[in-house]
């Protein structure tokens, strides 16, 4: 599956299709036009932080590295 960044919080998966003119394109080839537009991406999930959920909590967000979107986490403290 491929996404669209949006913004650092917010991601748009992709329809399943693309199309071009009168053409409309499914599956692996709406993803391959897509992709070759430089607008959609494939999607990296990073692995999560060990963190303790009685004093922190994880928040996230999204960064474009070269033609990857990555989701990337980060250990912050509850604040009381």
């Amino acid at each position: 599956m491929i996404y669209k960044l949006i913004s650092e919080k917010r991601i748009k998966r992709f329809s399943g299709w693309w199309q071009e003119g009168d053409t409309i394109y499914t599956n692996a080839e709406a993803e391959r036009r897509a992709l070759k537009t430089g607008e959609w991406h494939h999607l990296v999930v990073d692995e999560q932080p060990e963190y303790n959920p009685e004093t922190q909590y994880l928040d996230y967000h999204y960064e474009l590295v070269g033609d990857t979107i990555h989701q990337r986490f980060t250990v912050k403290e509850i604040e009381e």
